[in-house]
């Protein structure tokens, strides 16, 4: 259990507090940083996954199908228990994005490395880019619906970068096209940078000190993103029948806190992003006890 705090969870606390020093003593604002990461780094990190990720049709296509079916299902009993408890519209969105959207970056894949090699890091990545895809298409259309029509929501996953970042990337990998040194290389710098900027952008945040008095919201939230989630990945790679370090790597994916990325967008779309950013270092601070279980459950 320490390993893993140190490891995985420490790195995430220090670089969001350094964030959350910077807005407190400069004044940062969150605004551009939020806007750089939706608009440019995340793409970049898609497209640069997606494009090199080296994976048979077939198990490509369990493991997608794991993924999606744990992230739809959260999301479905997220929004469905926030509107059974009467949230407000906000609320119902932002439970629904925080239950669904798990951290499979930087937090799922150093602890599927840990805990399964490199076999495990292999089907984490391939897990995260799909839920990259699912956050920024699914989840769109949930945050647009907090604030605007439905057709506005349906719209709205056709304007983010990121779903066609990873058209294009799915694309070059597929068809083997040859990307010029200059685009690989861009998009791979920026990769780098994509998860420490969201990371910052979750300090900012912070420095805010958002207070959330109405506790059934976040339990909902959490409930459902580290109880629910593990489940629904476990009946998934049962019912598509998935063994060995995949199976084991997928329900432990299944259990990861809130994402970061939430936050970015949540910010972008004005989703209650205080709601959210409580409910993404809540349930990270939890997850050191559940991802601890989980990966002792499953070794």
């Amino acid at each position: 259990m320490l390993d893993v705090f140190l490891d995985v969870i420490a790195p995430v606390l220090v670089v969001a507090l350094v964030g959350g020093q910077l807005a407190r003593h400069f004044g940062l604002p969150v605004g551009p940083l939020s806007k750089l990461s939706f608009f440019l780094l995340g793409p970049a990190l898609v497209f640069d996954a997606l494009s090199k990720i080296e994976v048979t049709g077939a198990d490509g296509a369990r493991i997608a199908a794991v993924v999606m079916v744990s992230y739809v299902v959260t999301l479905v009993v997220g929004y469905g228990s926030a509107s059974v408890a009467r949230l407000d519209r906000g609320l119902r969105s932002a439970v629904g994005l925080t239950a669904a959207t798990s951290n499979g970056g930087n937090m799922g894949l150093p602890v599927a490395l840990l805990a399964f090699g490199d076999s495990g890091l292999e089907v984490a990545v391939l897990a995260f880019v799909v839920l990259s895809v699912a956050s920024n298409s699914l989840g769109i259309v949930v945050a647009s619906l907090a604030g605007g029509s439905a057709r506005r929501a349906l719209v709205a996953p056709l304007l983010v970068p990121s779903l066609w970042a990873a058209a294009a990337g799915l694309l070059v990998n597929a068809y083997d096209v040859e990307v010029p040194t200059t685009i690989e290389a861009s998009a791979a710098t920026l990769r780098g940078a994509a998860i420490p900027v969201m990371l910052v952008v979750l300090g900012l945040h912070l420095s805010s000190r958002p207070r959330i008095r109405p506790l059934t919201p976040l339990g909902l939230s959490l409930v459902t993103r580290l109880a629910v989630g593990p489940l629904a990945s476990w009946a998934a790679v049962e019912a598509f029948d998935i063994t060995g370090v995949t199976r084991n790597t997928l329900i432990l994916l299944g259990g990861m806190p809130t994402a970061v990325v939430t936050t970015i967008i949540a910010t972008q779309y004005r989703v209650r992003p205080d709601f959210v950013t409580q409910a993404v270092i809540t349930s990270t601070l939890v997850s050191v006890a559940t991802v601890t279980v989980l990966v002792t459950s499953l070794s």
